[in-house]
């Protein structure tokens, strides 16, 4: 399953730039902006992995799936055109609506993403 950045919900004055899977997500720069994304998923277990591009240091984020979540540390990349990809560890859905959440925890994210 993958959740493109242009199929995101997304609150707090962030932006989707660009289409298809070349979609990211910019602007997310404090704690209160939020990322989701509503899709239908088979049971089974989920590596959640993020591509991101984040060049500073000290941001943290995390992913909720239903009472699921993964909390990590953003490694910086070198600049805002290198994306990195990093797994974030593994959700178990059930068949049927999954809601994703993503939202960060240090007033320095600043990053594009897409899940």
């Amino acid at each position: 399953m993958k959740l493109w950045a242009q199929n995101a919900r997304t609150e707090g004055g962030l932006k989707v730039y660009d289409k298809d899977t070349l979609a990211t997500i910019h602007g997310w720069n404090n704690t209160d902006q939020l990322i989701s994304w509503n899709t239908f998923s088979k049971k089974g277990n989920y590596i959640v992995r993020m591509k991101y591009a984040e060049p500073y240091q000290g941001s943290a984020l995390t992913v909720t799936a239903g009472q699921q979540q993964l909390a990590t540390l953003i490694q910086p990349t070198n600049n805002w055109n290198e994306y990195r990809e990093m797994d974030l560890g593994v959700i178990n859905t059930n068949k049927g609506k999954s809601d994703f959440h993503s939202n960060g925890h240090t007033e320095k994210v600043q990053g594009k993403t897409s899940l």
